[in-house]
Order: structure tokens, then sequence, then C-alpha cells
């Protein structure tokens, strides 16, 4: 408040009015997650392949993503390791 009393009274106060009037209406300007208007999936193509095939492609390589990424943990975890490196790890 100090700081604002250096700028002088009606200053300080025009500044304190300002700054509630812009956090009062922020919430107006902002969209929710329930404005949202998603594209149906069907209707949209890319390089001739529809949405909805689209996104379940995506879906399918993370899946596979996912299965090569366990199975590369499994077969690192059973590699022989020296043991100082084990009792770090333990950590």
């Amino acid at each position: 408040m100090k700081a604002l009393s250096a700028l002088g009274g009606r200053t300080g106060t025009w500044m304190i009015v300002a700054g509630l009037l812009v956090l009062l209406n922020a919430p107006l300007a902002m969209a929710g997650e329930a404005d949202l208007v998603l594209p149906d999936l069907s209707s949209q193509t890319f390089l001739g392949i529809d949405g909805h095939s689209l996104l379940l492609g995506g879906l399918v390589i993370c899946v596979f993503g996912m299965l090569f990424g366990l199975v590369q943990y499994m077969a690192i975890r059973k590699l022989p390791v020296h043991a100082s490196m084990r009792e770090i790890s333990e950590l």
C-alpha cells in the first residue's frame, strides 16, 4: 500500500479499482471444458483416412509401444549386473 500511496492518492485508488474490475470480469471471458465443441470425427478426413480410424490407429500404436517397453524392461532386468551397481540401484 505504501507503493501505491507514493503514486498519489487518486492514482493508487484507481489502480486498485481497475485491478478489481479485471479480476471480477475474468471468469466471464474464460471458457470451460463444457463449452468446447468437438467435431464429428467420422466426417473429418486426413490424407484419405477418416478421423475416427486415425484416432483408433493412434491408440493401437500406443498399446504396442507400451508392450514394447514392457518387453524391453523385462529383458534389461534379467541382464547380469555387478553387486555394487545392484546396491546403488536398490537405494
